[in-house]
């Protein structure tokens, strides 16, 4: 959209015109005047060039890997060694639900401000947190069940008992590496718990593209009354408590 704005926004400065109606794109030039062939052609290839470019631009930022994409101050330090199988994920009351999130890998909580994309940091898909993991087994934050299995294999999505979208988003433009870091080892629509193994990380791998191996969590359908509360902080470990989301 924004090339064919700029080239058609050329054509009227260079003042092509038609002698009819006539096909789009490049068989257009049929039903173009001969003095404004010249002005065509620049038309034609701004159009072509400028959203290649931007396509460029936008991959290589992570704009178009859905991440979409889709955090939150660190309070307090909280319980990193909670067992998750003693803990319901989804507290009913009168007012709100209340779903709780596990560390779906040891390492360091990062805020999700600091995270160095601006799709994740600008929280442009959601809120969340980040781990910059120590180890390369990552399980699932939540009680729930897994919606989407990314084809690149990078990132996966889930849900969770009370309705909250989740994405794991493994590394960051790692989209490009084309699955080749990650082993996943659920299937879409399988119920998982915090001891449920979503997948198995190569970050060496990672590390040798040049690209950061955090593991991002992201509430991808957060509405306006949703509170998320970070309860962690520092280093973090397997399934240990990060916080919780009151919707």
């Amino acid at each position: 959209m924004i090339g064919s704005g700029i080239a058609g926004m050329i054509s009227t400065i260079l003042g092509v015109r038609a002698l009819s109606i006539g096909v789009g794109g490049l068989p257009g030039i049929l039903a173009i005047r001969p003095q404004n062939y010249l002005g065509f052609i620049i038309s034609v290839v701004v159009a072509i060039i400028v959203p290649f470019l931007l396509t460029l631009f936008m991959a290589k930022r992570g704009i178009m890997a859905r991440e979409g994409a889709q955090v939150a101050d660190i309070e307090t330090a909280g319980n990193n060694t909670t067992e998750s199988t003693s803990i319901a994920a989804a507290v009913p009351d009168d007012d709100f639900v209340e779903e709780i999130i596990f560390s779906p890998v040891d390492g360091q909580l990062t805020r999700m401000e600091d995270i160095d994309d601006p799709v994740f940091s600008q929280k442009l898909m959601g809120d969340g947190f980040a781990v910059k993991p120590t180890s390369n087994k990552v399980y699932s934050p939540i009680f729930g069940k897994v919606t989407n299995i990314f084809d690149s294999k990078h990132a996966i999505g889930l849900e969770t008992e009370g309705g909250v979208e989740v994405l794991v988003h493994m590394g960051l433009e790692t989209v490009e590496l084309k699955g080749r870091p990650f082993d996943i080892k659920v299937s879409e629509r399988e119920e998982i718990t915090p001891d449920t193994l979503l997948a198995e990380v190569n970050l060496d791998m990672i590390k040798e593209d040049n690209k950061a191996t955090d593991i991002i969590i992201v509430f991808t359908n957060m509405k306006d009354n949703t509170e998320w509360k970070i309860t962690a902080d520092g280093m973090i470990k397997t399934k240990g408590t990060i916080g919780d989301l009151k919707l």
